[in-house]
């Protein structure tokens, strides 16, 4: 890690209850691949890692890292946040999880570098491996029938007690 990135970065392990926590997994795996492949080649071992592992990785990463950023938003304490969450699951349902327009990779070097990518890469639904293709129509499916009940801002406000908690309906001072 020092020779390839100039800092000593340890890989990550996901608690199994924690889903969200995947996606630090797969980042610091992603940055840290070709260190990882390099230690492979070094000890003249067969590198156990292929270029479609990668690509996976990548593409799973895409999906879902903007989930987390979702659910940091929600779980904000003390603040309403109901109808900004409501917006960013629109906003993932519309161009995340809808399967008819192309995924946005995340390329996570170029990223660390500190560059905007002037040509952000994205693939087509029908180009993304099988796997991908299932988690991406899985996940707009559940975001439909889960999440939307939960925090479609209406819905919220026939529980103002769940919004404004016992202060409601007492006159303000």
């Amino acid at each position: 890690m020092l020779e390839f990135l100039e800092m000593y970065l340890k890989l990550l392990n996901s608690p199994q209850h924690r889903w969200s926590s995947t996606t630090l997994v797969l980042e610091r795996i992603l940055i840290a691949w070709e260190p990882l492949l390099q230690v492979y080649r070094k000890l003249n071992r067969p590198v156990p890692l292929v270029d479609m592992d990668c690509t996976l990785c990548i593409e799973f990463y895409s999906l879902i890292e903007s989930i987390r950023a979702v659910q940091i938003k929600a779980q904000a304490m003390q603040t309403f946040v109901i109808v900004d969450v409501y917006v960013m699951l629109y906003s993932l349902y519309r161009t995340v999880f809808d399967v008819s327009k192309s995924l946005e990779l995340i390329i996570l070097v170029r990223r660390q570098l500190g560059s905007k990518d002037p040509y952000p890469m994205s693939q087509s639904h029908d180009i993304l491996q099988l796997v991908t293709c299932e988690a991406r129509t899985f996940l707009g499916k559940a975001m439909s029938e889960h999440y939307f009940k939960q925090y479609h801002p209406i819905l919220a406000l026939h529980q103002p007690k769940k919004i404004y908690g016992n202060n409601f309906g007492r006159p303000m001072l």
